[in-house]
């Protein structure tokens, strides 16, 4: 089937409006937005992991091709620096871990967020989105502690 002079064939039941066929691209209120989600921790130390290795190997092919260094050399100098890295970085982590498992209390939570931004949010976006939003600032505070902080604002 031939609609016109287009010589474009519709499936017959295709319905053809005035301005051409209906398409919705916005994105839904409730989908999250992907481009400013964050990652997780897990994908940011995978990227991670996967970023220094990358590096690792590019500097290793560096030395050996440029004959700087033999390749046992080579490896060995790249574990000289990685290690230490890699060691400071896990005394890191968990130094951040073990400040994010202390529990906070409901006063600390209250010194340490912005409450009108907080109060406007919550108007604005819902209690759902304040509560989070605390959480993410108070990262050891409990839910029921965020949702009766958020309530009594």
């Amino acid at each position: 089937m031939w609609q016109g002079q287009c010589r474009i064939p519709l499936h017959p039941y295709t319905r053809l409006e005035a301005e051409g066929p209906r398409v919705n691209n916005k994105p839904r209120e409730s989908a999250p937005d992907r481009r400013t989600a964050p990652r997780s921790s897990t994908s940011k130390a995978l990227l991670g992991t996967a970023a220094v290795l990358a590096v690792a190997a590019g500097v290793w092919l560096l030395l050996t091709l440029t004959g700087v260094a033999s390749a046992g050399s080579a490896l060995t100098m790249i574990a000289w620096v990685l290690i230490p890295l890699a060691v400071g970085f896990d005394l890191w982590t968990r130094r951040k871990r073990r400040r994010r498992a202390q529990p906070a209390s409901l006063d600390d939570a209250r010194r340490q967020i912005d409450t009108v931004a907080l109060r406007v949010m919550k108007d604005q976006k819902g209690e759902v989105r304040a509560v989070k939003e605390v959480r993410r600032q108070v990262p050891g505070l409990s839910l029921a502690d965020a949702v009766q902080l958020v309530r009594s604002l």
